[in-house]
């Protein structure tokens, strides 16, 4: 989704939209391929604190997408996709 903010288009926003969808006994989590420098995180839980921590999952590029495959263990598992700040 592309939208908006004060005459400002926020194509960084569409452009690093991630997919997360379930494929047997695999969770398969992509987003664009362009978005290098992002890094995949996750968590068990969203109760505050949250502590988020970089994925352990492989990633590969396939179809212009980066893909990460990750076992569905049962349980809940969240996932988020963070670009580093620039300091």
């Amino acid at each position: 989704m592309v939208g908006d903010l004060g005459g400002k288009r926020d194509e960084q926003r569409a452009s690093s939209s991630l997919t997360i969808e379930g494929q047997g006994n695999e969770i398969v989590i992509s987003w664009p391929d362009g978005c290098t420098s992002y890094i995949l995180k996750e968590t068990i839980s969203l109760e505050a604190p949250i502590s988020w921590s970089t994925s352990s999952a492989t990633i590969e590029a396939s179809g212009g997408r980066k893909v990460a495959r990750v076992t569905n263990g049962g349980g809940n598992k969240f996932f988020s996709l963070t670009k580093p700040s620039s300091s």
